[in-house]
């Protein structure tokens, strides 16, 4: 039993340790970033945000008297626009413009979770999405990912940026989920592939291992019933 312990610890923090160096202002400088000894890099901070606007990519600039900036990740119901809060239902835009060096890398977002659809836009190219987005319940059609996926095609960086922008309608989720409220990274296409291979084996690692523990309480039920402080 102590070794199934073991194994489970080992697979649940011995995970690539997620490398951050924070968005200000709707710009992340990740010029001086070495993908190469740190893999991958979160995307979190300070971002644009329109709330209830599906802002087009080549249109960004028609759009500064709705801008607002927000912390992701975090549910949208955690902002405030002036006074008023963001409430759980809706669509918004979100804006990240991320500086890299290496212009001749091709690179891949990877994503944990956004409730409850999304776009993807890179540089104008629409680059993945989840479910379709939608200004009412009626129009969205909701797709959540669970776990760690790499998502969508390869991302070129035009002139050393990679200008992202995702749009976000959720009718599905309230409270802090909503939005972009877990993490996304952005990493060199190889990289992006092996780390999604990682979390696959460390998902299947831990659902084995609750299998494991389960199998092991039914059988000290079936062999000593009358102990049920043992379990």
């Amino acid at each position: 039993m102590r070794i199934f312990l073991l194994l489970f610890i080992m697979l649940l923090f011995g995970g690539k340790t997620v490398s951050y160096a924070a968005a200000t202002d709707g710009v992340l400088d990740l010029r001086n970033f070495d993908f190469r000894e740190k893999g991958f890099a979160s995307l979190d901070g300070d971002w644009d945000f329109y709330w209830q606007c599906f802002v087009p990519p080549d249109s960004l600039g028609k759009y500064e008297k709705v801008k607002e900036v927000v912390h992701v990740p975090l549910g949208w119901a955690g902002y405030k626009l002036g006074s008023k809060p963001v409430r759980d239902f809706g669509f918004a835009s979100y804006h990240l413009r991320i500086l890299v060096s290496d212009t001749t890398v091709l690179y891949k977002l990877l994503i944990d979770r956004v409730h409850s659809a999304a776009v993807f836009w890179a540089n104008g190219v629409r680059v993945g999405s989840l479910g379709n987005v939608g200004r009412t319940a009626d129009a969205e059609i909701a797709d959540v990912v669970h776990i760690t996926d790499v998502f969508g095609h390869n991302i070129q960086p035009v002139n050393g940026v990679v200008d992202l922008v995702v749009w976000v309608s959720n009718f599905q989720v309230a409270g802090s989920s909503a939005g972009i409220s877990r993490h996304i990274r952005i990493a060199p296409a190889g990289v992006a592939l092996q780390e999604y291979a990682r979390d696959k084996v460390l998902y299947s690692g831990m659902v084995g291992m609750m299998l494991l523990f389960a199998v092991y309480h039914l059988i000290l039920f079936l062999y000593r019933r009358k102990e049920y402080s043992i379990l």
